[in-house]
């Protein structure tokens, strides 16, 4: 049996993203592909996946942890992601929110990044607004395209305005 090409991509893009390790992955590909496996019905536990499949996807994965690796060794010691990560951290010492891998989708990094900015209004800090990228926008950074999300305080109350483009 060999994996199916859409697996092997979703391994190749989340290794990509960078956010994932191996264990997170297996589950993760299991818990959102598992149809792609065609497994018998009424499998409810990893344990009950064939060995066999299980060695296929662990070896998939490492192998494309391997390959980034590889990808990886000529790139200058500071990378896009670590200027990103740079900006956020300035972008949080002036008292906007900024998450990273934010949810999945936006609705979900609304929400998180909104719950944060309200815990800090509560704890008496300055929030002036938030920054965030979800779980799809790395996925499609993967691809070169990333979105950030600079949204104003007042979007917990409904009012969706950008504050920054």
């Amino acid at each position: 049996m060999a994996l199916p090409d859409s697996v092997l991509k979703e391994i190749d893009t989340l290794v990509a993203a960078g956010f994932d390790n191996h264990e997170s992955l297996y589950l993760h590909l299991f818990g959102t592909m598992g149809d792609m496996f065609e497994l018998p019905a009424g499998i409810t536990q990893l344990s009950e996946i064939p060995p066999g499949t299980r060695r296929l996807v662990r070896e998939a994965i490492a192998a494309a942890f391997a390959k980034r690796a590889e990808e990886q060794s000529p790139w200058p010691s500071v990378t896009d992601g670590d200027r990103l990560r740079a900006a956020f951290a300035e972008l949080e010492q002036r008292g906007i929110v900024a998450l990273e891998h934010c949810g999945v989708t936006q609705d979900e990094g609304i929400h998180q990044a909104a719950e944060v900015s309200l815990a800090r209004d509560e704890l008496g800090e300055a929030t002036h607004g938030y920054c965030f990228f979800h779980a799809q926008d790395a996925w499609r950074a993967v691809h070169g395209d990333l979105r950030l999300r600079p949204i104003a305080p007042s979007t917990a109350r409904g009012d969706h305005r950008p504050v920054a483009r």
